[in-house]
């Protein structure tokens, strides 16, 4: 009696287990893009929310995305500052230099992954450079150091 080991199921099973791992890896890449794609809207969505801010000089819409406290460097305020001084701080700037045009220049992602925006700011007094660090609070991106100089 001959023993036949049966070539067809093992080419069948490793084939099959071929497919498999292709087809996780599409779902993996699929899943990945659209998810790129939900992260990429929200930056859009607080690039444009920090854009608005400051085009019209809303100190209230720009604490909003705060963190509790940040670092924030205005003209003579260089200091950590909870939410609420950080908002009454550019409330006084917003009302000595009246913003006429803000532009976001550069943005991207630092190394240890900290998103960055840096922007110009013109004002009735003035042009003026503004960088905005983001932190992860959660699934949000806050602001945690905002420079204005």
């Amino acid at each position: 009696m001959k023993l036949v080991i049966n070539q067809d199921y093992d080419a069948q099973k490793y084939f099959g287990l071929i497919i498999a791992k292709h087809c996780n890896m599409k779902l993996l890449v699929t899943c990945i893009f659209v998810l790129s794609l939900g992260l990429t809207s929200f930056a859009q969505n607080i690039k444009e929310t920090v854009s608005s801010a400051f085009k019209s000089g809303d100190a209230k819409e720009l604490a909003d995305n705060f963190t509790s406290s940040l670092d924030l460097v205005v003209k003579d305020s260089d200091d950590v500052y909870s939410k609420a001084q950080a908002e009454q701080i550019l409330k006084k700037f917003f009302s000595q230099h009246k913003p006429s045009s803000f532009k976001i220049l550069h943005d991207g992602e630092s190394r240890n992954g900290i998103k960055f925006f840096i922007g110009e700011l013109e004002t009735s007094n003035g042009k003026y450079r503004v960088t905005i660090n983001m932190k992860q609070v959660g699934s949000d991106s806050k602001i945690h150091q905002l420079r204005i100089e």
